[in-house]
């Protein structure tokens, strides 16, 4: 277990560091965008999923919860008691930090890394866990990527008709591949309409990246018990 963890971290970590040195000078897209950031979220799924792959689903959430658990004590540290510790902080990972998140709250990470934990709690169907990661490490960066380049019409506050579009479509992708591997049938017909709503269902004070795998790994649970999608175990 020890090993999945430190791997996975180190992982996580390295490749951000390798992305700032890609990035550096890359101009204000790059910025307004925020790609570090967009990008450290897909890859960070996507290291989860193949450590996943390989581990059994006890030690899979074990490998996620504890990540999170000293993330959320080393985030208290740095923000209300430690300022020296936040410096550092700050001066090696503020790409990575929206401003709220410096001082005021904790950061996008810690409840990507919270929101799937959660969905490993909630399930230990692997297709529906492997979906919720995709869908909060795919639909959301899609969503907001597409938001901010094409903008356009709003449909709920700080969500476009373009963003949550592009949400749909990466789900339903994500859906297609989930199902190809699994041998799920049109598993991808249903992506579409639940990406969608995870991305548009926002609950007060709580992080997009903690909603989004739990409202996903909620309705695809609510679809097998309707008997409309056979998930193996």
């Amino acid at each position: 277990m020890i090993f999945w963890v430190a791997f996975g971290s180190i992982a996580v970590i390295g490749f951000h560091v390798l992305l700032k040195v890609f990035l550096h000078g890359k101009g204000d897209l790059a910025t307004s965008l925020h790609l570090v950031r967009r990008l450290q979220h897909v890859i960070s799924g996507f290291i989860i999923l193949a450590l996943h792959h390989f581990v059994q689903h006890q030690l899979g959430l074990i490998m996620v919860l504890v990540p999170t658990v000293f993330f959320f004590i080393f985030d208290i540290l740095r923000r209300k008691y430690i300022p020296e510790l936040n410096k550092w902080f700050i001066s090696h990972w503020e790409t990575l930090l929206r401003p709220h998140e410096i001082y005021d709250s904790p950061p996008a990470a810690f409840f990507f890394l919270a929101g799937i934990t959660c969905t490993f709690f909630l399930t230990q169907v692997r297709p529906i866990t492997e979906l919720s990661v995709l869908f909060l490490s795919c639909c959301d960066p899609a969503a907001s990527i597409f938001g901010i380049l094409i903008g356009g019409i709003k449909i709920a506050p700080k969500k476009t008709l373009a963003g949550t579009c592009a949400a749909g479509l990466v789900g339903m992708l994500c859906s297609l591949y989930i199902g190809y591997l699994h041998s799920i049938p049109y598993l991808w017909l249903y992506g579409f309409p639940v990406a969608i709503f995870s991305e548009l269902i926002s609950v007060p004070y709580l992080d997009d990246n903690l909603t989004i795998p739990v409202f996903t790994c909620m309705s695809f649970q609510l679809l097998s018990k309707l008997d409309l999608i056979k998930f193996p175990l």
